[in-house]
């Protein structure tokens, strides 16, 4: 069981140990605070080692805060705090099971050390131009990319959204070459609201299975 964790939520934590502006209101988790490195290393023993999950898929890290009117506890700030959050997270994670799983969006040799698997992340539907751009070819992009940067990390080929249903079952044939099939539609494609058939389901168990 891997369980979705929100990048840098401010949620429910007391403005000591978040990202403020400069009016004190909480912005950002703040890994640079020891309080919260403390509350991470708390909450992983309870989802971890308590509830027995197996792992983590960390998401909107991009959501890094920004701007010189906000204040951190520390001093490390940028791609440097980015790494600092991950860090606090994995060191945590692992102490509590050396196996859990923590997958990352972070296709950067500097993050080798704070993640396991690099997900290839959101489908977009268009390029720079305003072109539509096939699914598969724009995670076979992204997947040469991962994989230059992180060679001996695991690739979780995520698949959403996907544009049509067209591109959904190109993506499910192409995903086992890429890294761990991730199956995100069962029943319709929501952005085209095309149905899903069992037909459909088995030949994508037919193609995963060959692998």
């Amino acid at each position: 069981m891997l369980l979705w964790w929100r990048a840098w939520s401010a949620d429910g934590l007391p403005p000591e140990e978040c990202v403020t502006d400069a009016g004190g209101r909480p912005v950002a988790a703040d890994p640079s605070n020891p309080a919260y490195r403390r509350r991470v290393r708390a909450i992983m023993r309870r989802l971890l080692g308590d509830l027995g999950a197996d792992g983590l898929k960390v998401d909107f890290t991009q959501w890094c805060p920004s701007g010189t009117h906000l204040k951190t506890y520390g001093s490390t700030w940028g791609i440097a705090l980015l790494h600092e959050l991950l860090a606090t997270m994995y060191a945590a994670a692992k102490r509590v099971k050396p196996d859990a799983l923590m997958i990352t969006h972070t296709p950067h040799p500097a993050f080798a050390g704070v993640s396991d698997m690099i997900r290839l992340n959101d489908v977009l539907e268009y390029d720079a131009r305003g072109d539509l751009v096939p699914a598969v070819d724009q995670l076979r992009y992204r997947h040469a990319v991962a994989t230059h940067a992180m060679p001996h990390h695991l690739i979780d080929t995520d698949q959403w959204p996907m544009p049509s249903r067209a591109d959904w079952l190109a993506y499910a044939q192409a995903q086992p070459g890429l890294g761990v099939p991730a199956l995100y539609y069962v029943e319709r494609i929501d952005n085209t609201l095309e149905p899903i058939s069992g037909a459909d389901l088995d030949q994508v168990a037919a193609w995963w299975g060959r692998r």
